[in-house]
Formats: C-alpha cells, sequence, structure tokens
C-alpha cells in the first residue's frame, strides 16, 4: 500500500483563481503547472496519474501536500537557505546608480551639448561602498 496522499478541497474562487493560472498565455511555467497540478489532485485521481497528465513525476506529492496545508499561500516557492547578503538595498541602490550614470560629462568637437565620456581608469570610478571593497562584492 502507498503513501496517503493529501486531501484538496477547492471553493469556487480558488478554482477559478487557478483556471485562470492555468489559461494565461502569459504566466510563469512554474505557476501554471502548480495550477495543473492542485486541479488534477481535487478532481480525484492519484498523484500518479497527474504526473501523467502533467508530464511531470516528483513535484505532484509535493505541491499537492503543500496546497493542502497551506492553500493559495503554499504555491510560491519557499525561501532558500544560504549565506545572508553582504549588503542592503540602500548599498545596491547607490551602486546601480553609479554603475548606470554616465561618468564625466565631456563635449566632443564638433558635437552640440555635452556628452558622456569615459572613465580614464577602474580606479577612477567613484565606489558607493565603504572602505576599498570593489562593487562586484554586491551581487556576491
Amino acid at each position: 500500500m502507498g503513501r496517503a496522499t493529501a486531501v484538496v478541497m477547492l471553493d469556487e474562487a480558488t478554482r477559478r483563481r487557478l483556471e485562470r493560472t492555468v489559461a494565461s498565455a502569459s504566466g510563469q511555467v512554474r505557476q501554471v503547472l502548480r495550477a495543473r497540478i492542485v486541479l488534477g489532485a481535487a478532481d480525484g485521481p492519484t498523484n500518479s496519474q497527474i504526473a501523467v497528465a502533467c508530464a511531470t513525476s516528483p513535484t505532484v506529492g509535493k505541491w499537492r501536500g503543500r496546497f493542502a496545508a497551506r492553500g493559495m499561500d503554499g504555491m510560491h516557492d519557499a525561501e532558500r537557505s544560504g549565506r545572508p547578503r553582504s549588503y542592503g538595498p540602500e548599498v545596491r541602490v547607490a551602486i546601480m546608480a553609479t554603475a548606470s550614470g554616465a561618468g564625466p560629462i565631456r563635449r566632443r568637437p564638433g558635437r552640440i551639448g555635452p556628452s558622456p565620456g569615459r572613465w580614464p581608469a577602474p580606479a577612477s570610478r567613484p565606489s558607493p561602498l565603504p572602505g576599498s571593497v570593489g562593487s562586484w562584492r554586491i551581487w556576491t
């Protein structure tokens, strides 16, 4: 005898929302798959039958169980483990503002108005990070 499967019960509003997700042409593929799994689970077939219908295998039990336990909140990815970010969002915004800036403004001969110049060397670029840490560290 196999494992017991989670029972999925849908009210009309949730069913309509899942059906809209499945029919969406611009929906994320993973969200569409999860919605198809839950809709299939609500109709009563086994995980194996849903897996065949959705062309997937190990995820059916996972998403069926998450939906049964948490409802629509269970349809999203869980937080991932790992090292916390080194810098907060304020520093990231400052780096993006500096990186997307035009750099020093110089006038080119024969042109009207300012045009962006080039930074002469990487060392002369301003860094919004404290100390000598390079801006590449912000993404790690």
